[in-house]
């Protein structure tokens, strides 16, 4: 089995690159910089092909193995997004837990993770306490221009475009230049796909739409 933590940081990643992914510790400790309903997020350095790279690392703990295709089904739609304002997911794969180890077993590889890019900056309510009103609204802007691209994104996995499901405060970002960005797509649906649970997203935040089911 896998051998505790000895060093400064801990490791996940696909079968046949399981140290792809680091998380560095922070005093011995390791640490989330978010979380919900689907798991936890780390902020990591994502390790590949001789470069190196800040990524946004998110451990679905709520989630079956059996679950996988369906993420990765979605994942593979949603790395096709490209835009300004809009977070872009990089990766999805089943590996270990976040481990020190530099041979992990089959055994060991039993957590879903999907990989986003490292949006630097500050979430949309603590950058709303230092601007006025002139520069939020130029940031309910680069919102709307998210969720109009979303919806008109059309693709053959997704014929009337995506839906988010889960706008709030904490899931914008706004960057040092800037610039607001839509994060987080752990709900993110293709416009009437048989997985579009009732009752998704966050309370006070859900769309009327999504209230009335």
């Amino acid at each position: 089995m896998s051998r505790p933590a000895s060093g400064p940081s801990l490791w996940t990643g696909p079968r046949g690159d399981p140290r792809r992914y680091r998380v560095d510790l922070e005093d011995g400790m390791l640490h989330h910089i978010g979380d919900g309903g689907e798991g936890l997020v780390f902020r990591a350095l994502c390790i590949k092909n001789g470069e190196t790279h800040e990524v946004a690392l998110k451990m679905h703990t709520s989630l079956a193995i059996a679950d996988f295709d369906g993420i990765n089904r979605r994942a593979q739609i949603l790395r096709t997004v490209d835009d300004p304002h809009v977070m872009h997911l990089v990766d999805a794969f089943v590996g270990t837990a976040l481990i020190d180890s530099d041979d992990p077993v089959d055994a060991d590889f039993s957590v879903i993770y999907t990989v986003a890019e490292w949006i630097p900056g500050e979430p949309l309510g603590v950058a709303l306490g230092l601007v006025g009103p002139v520069r939020a609204m130029r940031w309910v802007v680069d919102l709307a221009r998210a969720v109009a691209y979303l919806h008109s994104f059309h693709k053959a996995e997704a014929p009337e475009g995506l839906v988010h499901r889960d706008i709030k405060p904490s899931n914008v970002r706004v960057t040092p230049d800037g610039q607001a960005v839509l994060i987080d797509f752990g709900i993110a649906r293709p416009l009437g796909t048989e997985d579009m649970t009732q009752g998704a997203g966050t309370y006070l935040w859900q769309a009327p739409e999504g209230v009335g089911g």
